[in-house]
Parts: C-alpha cells; sequence; structure tokens
C-alpha cells in the first residue's frame, strides 16, 4: 500500500503539471479573468464528482461534529488555495509557480508537528529541508519573481497545507467508519466537491452564466479535468501515506512541470505559456530536481 500511495502520488503531480499549464493558457488569453476560470473549472469538476457521492454513499455517516469541520475546512482553504494559485500565474510562468508551491512541504511538516502532534526523525526533517530547498530554486532559477507572484504563491502554499489537513482527517473518518480506504477518499471527494458545487452555482449570474461555459470551454474543460484527477489521485494517497509524504510527493510537480514546458519547446508550442529556458537555467533547474527526488528517498527510508 506504501508503494501505491507513491505511484498515486506522482500520478497526482503529473495532472497538476498540466493543469498549471491550462490554466496559463487561460491567463494570457484573458487577463484578469481569473475568476471566470475559478468559478467555471470549479463547477465541471463538482458535477464530475457528483456521482461519487451517489454511488459510494455509506450506509451511516460519521458524527457531525467532525464530519462539518474537516469538510468545511477542507472546501474553504481548498477554494482560498485554488484562488490564489490561478492569481500567482498572472505574475509568473507556470513551470516557476508550480515548483514554488513546494513550500508547503515544510509548512505542512511544522503544522503536522505542532497541531496533530505528529513526530518526524531528523532524517525526515532533511528530507522536509532538501525538498523546500529544491522547490525553491526551481521556481528562482528563472529570476526574480514580482511581489505579487511571492505573495499569491505563499497564499497558496498556506491555504493548501490546511485544506490537506482537512482532507486527510476527512479521509481517515470515514475510513474508521467502516468504509475501506480507496471508497473513503473517493467519497471524500466527491462529497467535497459537490457542496462546493452549491457555492459556485450561486455565482453564476455574476460571471456570465451557462453561455460564457460554452464559449470556452476549450480553456475551462482542460482545466478542471486535469485538476480533478490530480485531486482524486491525491485524496488516496493522502489516505495511503499521510500529508506530510503526501506533499512531499506532489511537490515533484515541479520538476514535471519543467520537462513539460521543455517537450513545448521541442514542439514548437511554448507560446506565451513560458518565457525561453537557456541552459545554464535548465540544468540549475534539474539539478534542484534532482535535490526533491533524494529528498524523496530520505524521507520513505526514515519511514520506521
Amino acid at each position: 500500500m506504501f508503494l501505491l500511495g507513491i505511484f498515486t502520488g506522482l500520478l497526482c503531480a503529473l495532472s497538476h503539471s498540466i493543469c498549471y499549464l491550462t490554466s496559463k493558457n487561460h491567463a494570457v488569453r484573458h487577463p484578469g479573468r481569473t475568476l471566470f476560470l475559478l468559478l467555471y473549472g470549479q463547477l465541471l469538476m463538482s458535477l464530475a464528482a457528483l456521482p461519487l457521492v451517489i454511488i459510494l454513499w455509506p450506509g451511516q455517516l460519521p458524527a457531525f461534529a467532525p464530519l462539518a469541520g474537516f469538510l468545511g475546512g477542507s472546501i474553504l482553504f481548498y477554494i482560498g488555495g485554488q484562488w490564489a494559485m490561478i492569481s500567482a500565474m498572472h505574475h509568473a510562468e507556470p513551470s516557476r509557480v508550480s515548483p514554488l508551491l513546494g513550500i508547503k512541504v515544510i509548512l505542512m511538516g511544522l503544522f503536522a508537528t505542532l497541531v496533530y502532534g505528529f513526530r518526524l526523525s531528523p532524517q525526515q526533517w532533511i528530507a522536509l529541508a532538501l525538498c523546500t530547498a529544491g522547490a525553491v530554486s526551481l521556481g528562482i532559477s528563472g529570476g526574480r519573481l514580482t511581489g505579487k507572484a511571492q505573495r499569491s504563491i505563499f497564499l497558496s502554499a498556506c491555504c493548501y497545507v490546511l485544506s490537506d489537513s482537512c482532507i486527510e482527517r476527512l479521509v481517515q473518518l470515514f475510513a474508521h467508519n467502516g468504509m475501506p480506504l480507496f471508497r473513503a477518499a473517493l467519497f471524500a471527494l466527491g462529497l467535497t466537491y459537490s457542496l462546493i458545487a452549491l457555492l459556485t452555482l450561486c455565482t453564476l449570474p455574476w460571471v456570465g452564466g451557462w453561455q460564457n461555459l460554452t464559449r470556452n470551454r476549450k480553456e475551462i474543460v482542460p482545466f478542471a479535468a486535469f485538476w480533478i484527477i490530480a485531486m482524486a489521485f491525491y485524496y488516496i494517497t493522502l489516505g495511503l501515506v499521510g500529508p506530510v509524504f503526501g506533499v512531499v510527493l506532489q511537490s515533484t510537480r515541479g520538476i514535471l512541470s519543467v520537462f513539460l514546458g521543455l517537450a513545448l519547446v521541442k514542439l514548437k508550442h511554448r507560446g506565451q505559456l513560458e518565457q525561453p529556458l537557456g541552459k545554464k537555467v535548465f540544468l540549475q533547474r534539474l539539478a534542484a530536481a534532482t535535490l526533491m527526488f533524494s529528498a524523496i528517498a530520505l524521507y520513505a527510508t526514515g519511514i520506521n
């Protein structure tokens, strides 16, 4: 199960990397329309997740208080993190924003230790530090980010840490209530996104109704599809390996974004999505990625 958690974590990272490229494409074509992409994309994700609730509904739900707390926290902090992440795409290339979100690795380690009482070995703290250093190096190797981009990335990372913590607790809550882990993870995903749909529907009159979704479906549908796929893998990963190592695995989306950017260069399809990479910058990012993968191995071998 542990190896399966690593596999699903890497699949999550790949899907997120593709999603970031689609969101940047929308930001370039429609400046200032971050809320538009967020709302319509979220609505499509929610509609896709609704069947999971119907199919996987358990015979009995857990106690209301913890269910409402973890579910509400996962929704509110997730929306805040997604908004800040997409906003950052207005001020930086996705292959830089994606790895810099890896700062949530060290934030998650601190949060899990101080709030939940997780005990991490010195080897695992070194792994978290390496992963964070690699993520930051990947993001800054192309030059200095604007202040707005830095603030958006940090806010996004903080929100995602809180949301991920609530998600992991929500999955475990359903699992302890008698649901198999995979079913618990997918049901938690479906329930979370279905409730988000209710919030999203209330905002449609302010962003143009369904007509705008139809006109811009070529940009919104890929964003929504890859994000919901990434989150399905992530919910499973958090249930299998826990929030700290789950975040470490997710941080590999940074190097995957770099490779995707390189692929766009080879295909001559970069356009305005990315700034051209020089050889020196690419080697710097590749070296930083090596740090991140080394951190994964170091953390995994430090688990008792």
